[in-house]
């Protein structure tokens, strides 16, 4: 299940800015205002919470055995001089841009999920819903089709980053340079525009969220 995890994970372009792993904050109290327009379109507050939601769980759980009852939020995990909460949060917009450019691409080079995407997204769908417990899925408004919605969005870019990579011959040593570097030209095209955002009222309140206490136990039998 750790490695099922870890491929969903992977579908996450705004999670993975900075590492392979996730984490999640506060629920924004009004999740339908509108944070940013993409070409005409409304990025809400709901959508940016979810990957608040997801990087708090998954980063809480990567890091909880190496610091034993420690704020984490509030430490240089990733050794950059700064919070893991500031890294979590900076630069977050510019991934939810990259993903929704990458959404547009996908009608452009006519990308779709296939069967076999569709098939995995439900395993997906159940792998979330075994790990989480019913208040992160609340959070997360599984029961409301919004999970899979979001599972697909990141999927679906994600295989549109592959193709692109796939269909220039990019090599994993320069593959993240060259995209960087094309999608900077694409994003001159498109307009996106951001609606202040007051971070300092969004905060990863450690402990907030947590793992079924079977699945914990689980996890731990796998890594003995």
């Amino acid at each position: 299940m750790r490695n099922m995890i870890k491929k969903l994970l992977l579908f996450f372009p705004i999670i993975f800015a900075a590492v392979s792993v996730s984490g999640c904050s506060e629920q924004p109290a009004e999740s339908r205002t509108v944070l940013a327009k993409f070409q005409g379109e409304d990025i809400t507050l709901e959508e940016l919470n979810f990957y608040l939601v997801i990087n708090q769980v998954s980063y809480e759980e990567a890091y909880e055995e190496q610091y034993p009852g420690e704020n984490i939020w509030q430490r240089d995990i990733l050794g950059t001089g700064r919070t893991l909460e500031t890294e979590v949060k900076s630069g977050i917009m510019q991934q939810l841009k990259q993903m929704h450019v990458l959404l547009l691409k996908a009608e452009e080079l006519n990308v779709v999920l296939d069967d076999k995407d569709e098939e995995e997204l439900l395993i997906l769908e159940e792998v979330c819903k075994r790990k989480y417990s019913q208040q992160v899925l609340n959070e997360l408004r599984a029961d409301e089709g919004m999970m899979m919605e979001r599972l697909r969005q990141s999927m679906l870019a994600a295989k549109v980053k592959e193709f692109i990579c796939s269909q220039n011959g990019w090599t994993e040593q320069n593959r993240e340079e060259e995209f960087s570097a094309l999608y900077n030209q694409w994003a001159k095209d498109y307009n996106f525009t951001i609606r202040e955002v007051d971070w300092s009222e969004i905060h990863f309140e450690q402990g907030k969220y947590i793992l079924k206490k079977e699945e914990k136990e689980e996890n731990n039998e796998e890594e003995h």
